[in-house]
């Protein structure tokens, strides 16, 4: 009965670790006047690509148990997580200075991240 109850039991573990993406940082005019769009002008001493985002860090889990079901068929009952963790991943930065030469209060703060922990459970049978 035990044996039943924990056998048959899979696990698929998925741990994604990346390093932060670069954020090019941008005026949010056309201070150069060349006419260029989108517009690409940075703000004096910043190179390019000198801003980028944190670490991304993600641990996803699959655990299926299934079940025989006579000669051929298959129940089984999975359950999934993303990001299980919860690990908060900046995906993009403000990336606007501003005209002025003081940078706007939000610029090179979080303005977008990954996705927050998510549970899927299903049940299937195979025939």
């Amino acid at each position: 009965m035990i044996a039943e109850l924990l056998g048959n039991i899979e696990a698929a573990p998925i741990l994604t670790i990346g390093s932060g993406r670069p954020i090019n940082p941008l005026t949010g005019f056309d201070a150069n006047r060349s006419g260029a769009f989108p517009l690409s002008s940075r703000p004096l001493a910043f190179g390019r690509n000198s801003l980028a985002t944190t670490g991304q860090v993600q641990f996803d889990l699959r655990v299926l148990k299934f079940f025989k079901v006579r000669e051929h068929g298959k129940l089984d009952f999975v359950v999934e997580s993303f990001n299980l963790f919860n690990h908060r991943s900046v995906a993009t930065l403000n990336q606007f200075y501003g005209p002025d030469g003081s940078p706007i209060p939000v610029f090179a703060t979080a303005n977008k991240a990954g996705i927050p922990r998510q549970l899927q459970l299903s049940v299937d049978f195979e025939f």
